[in-house]
């Protein structure tokens, strides 16, 4: 405990004693693991649109001439549909169901210019939970196609299909940066660690005569990479809770504490090998 402690004591000295250079440090990795924060942010919310758009769980069937004008046949399709496994619930849309909700939400100036009622018979289609992945879906849609006198299914697949494929893009866009972001705040700390050691090489020589160990001369130096890793996190962190404060009526996911871990481990991993590497560097 006593060696961690003056570990920490030695760490905070060197921070101290490059003031500036400390400042500009921090702050830049701050900057950084604010940015990686944001796009981990960006990413969250990208997933839950998908999630939102692929489990919605709502399928619509619109009937034919047909059925539309005939409600037992447009019932007869309504049970056929409940047989069906992965179906939750069924609603019957009829036609003046559908008129009364278009005149509803569109107004009734639309409507005057038309004679008859130009709207279908559907069904509203809830599926199951178990049913709320896409091959499930894509599996109940072929057999809702197969149903008699239904014309067609609307399904917006192409639509989730895309959200899907921006989302694996938006994915492997986020690790590319956090790589870049990890490399740029190993080589910075690493270099300030290296100034650190130029600035205090007559300490680390005394050192060397007295017969301290390696590790206790390279101790300090590692912490001091850590700490300097893990309070630009806490500047990241903090700027993150003003954004989101700021940001109360955008609806983005934070992820509870999993972007707050995320940036620490970033901050304190870099610092830790950073660190490592200029005293192997030049305390060898």
């Amino acid at each position: 405990m006593r060696t961690v402690i003056y570990f920490l004591t030695e760490a905070f000295r060197g921070l101290i004693g490059a003031r500036l250079l400390t400042v500009v440090s921090i702050g830049t990795i701050g900057s950084a693991l604010f940015f990686l924060g944001i796009c981990c942010a960006a990413y969250l919310t990208v997933e839950k649109w998908v999630s939102i758009a692929s489990y919605s769980g709502t399928i619509t069937l619109y009937c034919n001439d047909r059925a539309s004008d005939d409600t037992l046949l447009s019932q007869q399709a309504l049970k056929h549909v409940r047989t069906l496994q992965g179906v939750d619930t069924v609603r019957l849309i009829t036609k003046k169901m559908a008129w009364d909700r278009f005149a509803t939400m569109y107004g009734t100036s639309m409507l005057s210019s038309v004679d008859n009622n130009p709207f279908p018979a559907s069904l509203e289609v809830v599926v199951t939970t178990q049913g709320k992945t896409l091959a499930a879906i894509d599996t109940l849609v072929k057999s809702l196609n197969e149903t008699p006198d239904i014309e067609s299914v609307q399904y917006s697949r192409t639509y989730i299909d895309r959200l899907q494929k921006l989302h694996k893009s938006f994915g492997s866009a986020i690790i590319i940066i956090a790589i870049v972001i990890f490399c740029i705040l190993i080589f910075m700390i690493a270099n300030t660690i290296k100034l650190t050691i130029y600035g205090r090489k007559e300490l680390v020589i005394n050192m060397h005569f007295v017969g301290a160990t390696g590790f206790f001369i390279r101790g300090p130096f590692i912490m001091e990479g850590i700490v300097q890793g893990c309070l630009g996190a806490c500047v990241a962190l903090i700027a993150l809770v003003i954004v989101r404060f700021a940001l109360q009526g955008v609806p983005l996911v934070w992820g509870g504490l999993l972007i707050p871990t995320i940036i620490l481990s970033v901050g304190v991993v870099s610092g830790c090998i950073g660190s490592l590497g200029a005293v192997r560097k030049f305390l060898s």
